[in-house]
């Protein structure tokens, strides 16, 4: 389990104490994973973007190569995940 989970499901099981006898472990484990499954969706989107590679397209008119979309495997790539 990585240790940012730990974190979040301690603060979960903390926030919930007072609680805790009347709650069974779904109700925290389930925040908890949720609330992990999102910072690792935007780490990884994060490092997607600094990773995404700009596929440019040399323009007679503007004499000079231009934007012309994103290399998508740059932005698939399995390296992209982040895990906390």
């Amino acid at each position: 389990m990585s240790k940012r989970l730990e974190e979040l499901l301690k603060k979960y099981e903390d926030e919930n104490e007072f609680h805790f006898h009347h709650i069974d472990k779904e109700n925290i484990i389930f925040p908890a994973m949720i609330e992990y499954a999102r910072e690792v969706a935007q780490a990884s989107l994060e490092r997607a973007a600094d990773n995404a590679k700009i596929e440019k397209e040399y323009s007679i008119k503007y004499q000079d190569f231009i934007p012309d979309g994103v290399d998508k495997e740059s932005i698939t790539n399995p390296d992209n995940i982040a895990l906390l």
